[in-house]
């Protein structure tokens, strides 16, 4: 079977191209704690895997941890389209790398079980990837919510310019936006245990690796915001804290590594805040005086007054 995709380059190549592509296979990695809060969304992201065109698709749900409904878990189980894994570990790194193995198609993806591809999605990642062998991963765009304007990325247009600087500014790899060549993106690309910025590692290891990469600014997945904002809490502080030292530990480029001390002193000092707001002054003054060793950190020299007063 063969599809003709339409598709946009970056930066530079022309619109609009016209490839003609054999309908290749795509293995798509859905985790989900398999709770029945998630059956109506699952069942929306399941459906829109299996109805994309110019595909063949392996659909894989990874079910994780013990909080799962055994209905929906014999449900999905006796549904001869879809191969079910279970591991009894609730952890969505850990079900990541787990889904990873389970690969044996060309290319791979991923998708949150609360969210859905667009259709059409999955022809549009692919063509680029076909039509260039050296290229490991393609990475597009996606609407927030409802709303068909709102977009999951502004400001991409230097995206492929420079995908490693832009990666520092804004993580362009969302999980449900990118296709993978399997031969490039191997299993120990997932460390399967790096929590709340899995996605962005796991472009950081992609580009230290030195892969080829390329973002197509075309919506193919809508995401669905949970309620309540992770990013304001604690435990998130201290996680991009310990997460931005990890990245410096893996010797990226100087320039790299200097916007990456930048966003640790500005990491510091919001945990610093935080600690500052949660009366915890050991830890605030801590924090703080840590975010004053990297580049730019005068500008927190004034709330060293709020720190005595």
């Amino acid at each position: 079977m063969r599809a003709v995709v339409k598709w946009q380059f970056g930066a530079g190549t022309p619109r609009n191209n016209e490839i003609t592509l054999d309908c290749t296979h795509v293995t798509v990695i859905i985790p989900t704690l398999c709770d029945s809060a998630r059956r109506a969304a699952l069942s929306r992201a399941v459906e829109s895997v299996l109805s994309q065109d110019g595909v063949a698709v392996a659909l894989v749900i990874i079910v994780n941890g013990t909080r799962y409904d055994p209905a929906l878990l014999a449900q999905l189980r006796a549904d001869p389209r879809l191969r079910v894994v279970y591991q009894e570990a609730g952890s969505l790194p850990a079900a990541l790398r787990l889904g990873r193995t389970q690969v044996s198609s060309g290319f791979f993806a991923f998708l949150d079980d609360d969210d859905e591809y667009l259709p059409g999605a999955l022809q549009t990642r692919v063509a680029p990837l076909l039509a260039d062998p050296q290229l490991a991963v393609v990475a597009t765009n996606g609407l927030r919510g409802a709303s068909a304007a709102a977009r999951y990325l502004d400001n991409t247009h230097a995206i492929n310019d420079d995908p490693f600087a832009a990666m520092i500014r804004c993580n362009w790899l969302a999980s449900c936006g990118g296709l993978y060549r399997s031969a490039a993106i191997h299993a120990d690309y997932f460390d399967g245990t790096t929590k709340h910025f899995e996605w962005t590692l796991l472009a950081f290891r992609i580009l230290m690796a030195g892969h080829k990469t390329l973002f197509v600014d075309v919506p193919t997945y809508r995401v669905f915001d949970s309620a309540g904002s992770l990013s304001k809490s604690l435990d998130y502080q201290r996680a991009s804290v310990g997460f931005l030292e990890q990245l410096l530990s893996m010797q990226p480029p100087e320039r790299i590594r200097r916007a990456l001390r930048r966003k640790l002193s500005a990491a510091q000092h919001d945990l610093s805040s935080q600690f500052l707001h949660a009366k915890d002054r050991s830890n605030a003054w801590r924090y703080h005086l840590h975010s004053l060793t990297g580049p730019g950190a005068w500008r927190y020299l004034a709330y060293t007054r709020r720190l005595f007063f």
